[in-house]
């Protein structure tokens, strides 16, 4: 509960007066209501209780300044459960505008444990106004509530069917509501309270300067149930609605469940081909792998045996050179040493015979070859020319000579020299032949010009 200040009491008294309206005052006058008012619409008063909410010491301040503005917002903002019969009933029969009971019943009044008192106190009171409470209560807890079961309500329709045409004007019309919201509420007493009300007939009611009507009883009962029926076939044509939405829904979502099920089959069908795909993939791709990896090998393999059979035929091309080279100096030196004392001077002749045009006709050769460019390309084109190869065979025929004269008479030693000596210029010959004519002359050359530095060391021996 919110504290009460003078303050709270004066700024809101000013709130009030500065929300009224002259038009509004006007109408709520010819509704008999008393002076002092400001004229607050029900709108503007409905915003201040939202703001004030419940203060019941600023509801007792508001009741006491006799402002009808005011005592209505106080029955908006008081706290009704907490009020006592004493304080209700004095709240009741201060009650001076017949606008101003129907807000009390409503506000205050139905919302009091003491209910059932203030009915039973209110609808036998002498005056207009604190009966036309008791039965407005009666009609606002036959319609809002359940606080009173049928058999409460019971009685109190012989009681309206006799009082209602000799009772005061605005108790009159209170009387007629609660006989129409005793039959409105329908069940057993309906068709009782009906029948009350085409007994009772039109009522007449004064209200004044003002445009409202006093509704026929029996007309209305009947406007209610037709009312309720259509509204309970209403409401049972909406379950049946709701009820085949909820069955369409059913379906929908079995549909869906079935779509998903289906989708979930395809994607399993999908993972499955995709991994038969990848599968496969690999397959291909460790083929395809093996296959360039077989095709890689092959390629070494062949040009490592490219490479090493090259080697092999430049060491080859380089071997008879050297064997050559080596056996004339082998030579020559034998026959410093031993040839000239042992050989006789026939033999060594023969020799000399032999071995000297060696040096000029390889001389003749190289310079053949190598004189013009012309010879060259002829050469190139040639291969081992017929020249070459007789040059090749004079040179290599003294080797085994002088291997011969080197090691004396011995049968046995010139069969050794001639086994040794006789492949070597074969070897040379064919392996010279099959390179380039380019290099096949340069190497003849370097042939040449050693068996010519061979002859000069042998002529120099012999003198």
């Amino acid at each position: 509960m919110a504290t009460f200040t003078a303050m709270d009491l004066q700024e809101t008294m000013q709130e009030l007066e500065s929300l009224g309206s002259e038009q509004t005052r006007k109408t709520f006058l010819r509704h008999g209501a008393p002076e002092p008012l400001f004229g607050v619409k029900f709108g503007d008063l409905e915003k201040l209780r939202k703001r004030i909410k419940t203060n019941a010491g600023l509801a007792e301040a508001l009741w006491d300044t006799g402002n009808a503005d005011a005592r209505m917002l106080a029955t908006m903002v008081a706290d009704a459960a907490a009020m006592s019969w004493e304080h209700l009933n004095t709240w009741a029969q201060a009650l001076n505008w017949h606008s101003l009971v129907d807000v009390f019943v409503s506000n205050v009044a139905l919302r009091s444990p003491h209910f059932k008192t203030a009915v039973e106190t209110w609808t036998a009171q002498a005056g207009e106004l604190q009966s036309r409470a008791g039965w407005q209560l009666l009609a606002a807890l036959a319609t809002k509530t359940t606080n009173l079961v049928d058999e409460e309500l019971a009685p109190w329709l012989p009681r309206i069917e006799q009082g209602i045409h000799t009772a005061q004007n605005r108790v009159r019309e209170a009387m007629n509501t609660a006989l129409i919201a005793i039959g409105g509420r329908g069940g057993a007493l309906r068709e009782p309270a009906l029948e009350v009300a085409k007994r009772i007939g039109k009522v007449e009611v004064d209200h004044g300067d003002t445009a409202c009507e006093t509704p026929d009883a029996a007309e209305y009962i009947e406007r209610m149930r037709a009312r309720k029926e259509g509204g309970m076939a209403k409401a049972a044509a909406v379950a049946k609605n709701a009820v085949d939405s909820v069955k369409d829904m059913a379906a929908k979502a079995q549909s869906v469940a079935s779509g998903a099920r289906n989708a979930v089959a395809n994607a399993k069908n999908v993972m499955a081909g995709a991994r038969s795909a990848v599968s496969n993939a690999q397959g291909v791709v460790s083929a395809v792998a093996k296959k360039a990896a077989d095709g890689a090998r092959n390629v070494v393999s062949g040009t490592a045996r490219k490479r090493s059979a090259d080697a092999k035929t430049a060491v080859a091309k380089k071997a008879p050179a050297r064997v050559k080279q080596s056996g004339v100096a082998k030579a020559s030196g034998g026959a410093k040493k031993n040839g000239a004392a042992k050989a006789p001077a026939g033999a060594k002749t023969a020799v000399a015979k032999k071995a000297s045009p060696a040096p000029a006709t390889r001389k003749a050769a190289a310079v053949k070859r190598t004189s013009t460019p012309a010879a060259k390309k002829a050469t190139a084109k040639r291969g081992a020319s017929t020249q070459t190869k007789r040059a090749t065979v004079k040179r290599a025929a003294p080797a085994p000579k002088l291997a011969t004269a080197k090691r004396g008479a011995s049968t046995q030693t010139k069969r050794a020299t001639v086994k040794r000596a006789a492949p070597a210029p074969k070897r040379a010959t064919v392996k010279r032949a099959a390179p380039a004519p380019k290099r096949a002359t340069a190497k003849k050359t370097t042939t040449s010009a050693r068996s010519k530095t061979g002859a000069k060391k042998s002529a120099r021996s012999r003198s």
